[in-house]
């Protein structure tokens, strides 16, 4: 297709540039750029509320624009359909900047948790020596957990049976002089709850 000369482009009808841009004409694309570059550039400042990014979004913008202008149907106005590349250009920016922060905050974040993995291992390798140093023969802590060690022989407590038994023995109990208060009509609610 033969390029136009800038005479031509500046007096050629908006019709015509995008007629001539959908076959690949780029210099009537330039004429489309010239035509709107100010209004995209205004939407993207008003999005962005900082006029360099909205500089190269506007480019951005354009960019796509040419590469996706064999998506433009004419089904509505060049400028609404700009409007959208628009918006869809900003979003995807604004997007993929927020992505990329999480991506640095969570590669920050494993960072440091490995470097308190680390830490904390060198810590517990250290607890059993610190506790055999001080002669602490039952139990050793680790981290947030208390291990046992092994007690030696002749050193248990005399075993007793099952001491759930009596806590439900006697819990049961209570509830049942609670519900038999309860129950006798000539209690006052108020001696119940004191």
């Amino acid at each position: 297709m033969r390029e136009l000369p800038q005479s031509e482009t500046d007096d050629m009808p908006e019709a015509e540039a995008i007629r001539l841009a959908l076959n690949g004409n780029v210099a009537a694309f330039e004429r489309l750029y010239r035509l709107h570059s100010r209004r995209v550039f205004t939407l993207c400042a008003r999005m962005l509320e900082d006029s360099a990014e909205a500089a190269d979004l506007t480019q951005e913008t354009f960019l796509t624009a040419f590469r996706r202008i064999h998506a433009f149907r004419g089904e509505t106005s060049f400028s609404t359909w700009l409007h959208l590349v628009t918006v869809t250009v900003v979003l995807l920016d604004i997007h993929n900047k927020i992505v990329a922060e999480a991506s640095r905050e969570e590669t920050a974040d494993r960072t440091e948790e490995s470097k308190s993995k680390l830490r904390k291992g060198r810590r517990l390798r250290e607890l059993p020596q610190k506790s055999q140093n001080n002669g602490s023969p039952r139990k050793t802590r680790s981290a947030n957990r208390i291990t046992f060690e092994a007690v030696p022989p002749g050193n248990h407590p005399p075993v007793r049976g099952n001491n759930i038994v009596p806590f439900r023995r006697k819990r049961d109990a209570a509830i049942g002089d609670l519900k038999s208060e309860i129950d006798d009509s000539s209690a006052d609610a108020g001696a119940v709850f004191k």
